[in-house]
């Protein structure tokens, strides 16, 4: 009985280490994955969007530019010519 009782008991450590092992390897893998992704994300997503947004605000600024040089040429059409010989 007793001989029995250490096989069970052996059997059930040797399949919780597994186990337990197991979780660790999927633990690391896991670490592994998220240093990708991390990575990823400060070396290519971000840039990337940060230029994306640069160029947003240029293509606004220009647009915003012409724009303010269509409606100066709207109140002003021409700059009116002072004549030097009445001053």
């Amino acid at each position: 009985m007793k001989r029995n009782r250490v096989r069970v008991e052996k059997i059930l450590d040797t399949v919780h280490r597994s186990i337990v092992l197991g979780c660790v390897g999927l633990t690391v893998y896991g670490f592994y994955l998220a240093g990708l992704r991390f990575h990823r994300f400060y070396t290519v997503l971000k840039p990337a969007g940060e230029e994306r947004k640069r160029l947003k605000e240029l293509e606004l600024l220009s647009e915003g530019q012409e724009k303010s040089a269509d409606s100066q040429e709207f109140f002003l059409p021409e700059i009116p010519k002072l004549d030097k010989e009445k001053f």
